[in-house]
């Protein structure tokens, strides 16, 4: 955190920050969206988690750039034992996309010049594929910013495209069962 905090605080108004996040969520027991790191023991959350609120933090206080894109392909289904954690506290996979939505949306009301794609909508899961070799919305994304997504054929990649081209995509692929979201 206090690398991300310090990186980021190096920037200025002229500078364009990306943030590209892929990783799981998952709601502790104290009501708070954490993302899962490497390192990240849920047993120790507040000592080892990377919250939404520092997040939150670093991007609203610590970021100076006049741009910031966030890429967010944060899905929790395939947590490997959590699932029976969500159902004892009854906190469904909705409810963590849910507020992980509500945390993009939050920071991109927070900062002028901020766009923000997820990989899913509210309700949504973000899905992998052995065939891509990962993420279905981040083999997407990559090919739309290597120039897939550029429907008008004037070397630039807007966000307008790469949202229709990411929705197009993905969803093609998923049969419907992954919808990403702009903002």
């Amino acid at each position: 955190i206090n690398a991300l905090s310090n990186f980021l605080g190096q920037t200025s108004k002229e500078d364009i920050v990306e943030i590209y996040m892929a990783t799981h969520g998952y709601v502790g027991l104290d009501g708070r969206l954490y993302y899962i790191c490497h390192d990240t023991d849920v047993d120790n959350l507040k000592g080892t988690g990377f919250s939404d609120d520092d997040f939150t933090e670093i991007l609203s206080q610590d970021v100076n750039a006049g741009k910031v894109i966030i890429y967010m392909d944060t899905c929790h289904a395939g947590l490997s034992g959590l699932s029976d954690l969500y159902a004892k506290r009854d906190i469904g996979v909705i409810n963590v996309n849910r507020r992980i939505n509500q945390l993009s949306a939050a920071i991109s009301k927070s900062k002028n010049g901020v766009a923000k794609f997820s990989a899913s909508s509210a309700n949504g899961f973000s899905l992998e594929d052995s065939k891509l070799n990962g993420g279905v919305f981040t083999h997407w994304l990559i090919r739309g910013l290597n120039g897939g997504a550029n429907a008008n054929n004037d070397e630039w990649v807007n966000a307008t495209e790469l949202e229709n081209y990411l929705r197009r995509n993905v969803i093609k692929v998923t049969n419907g069962q992954q919808t990403p979201k702009a903002t």
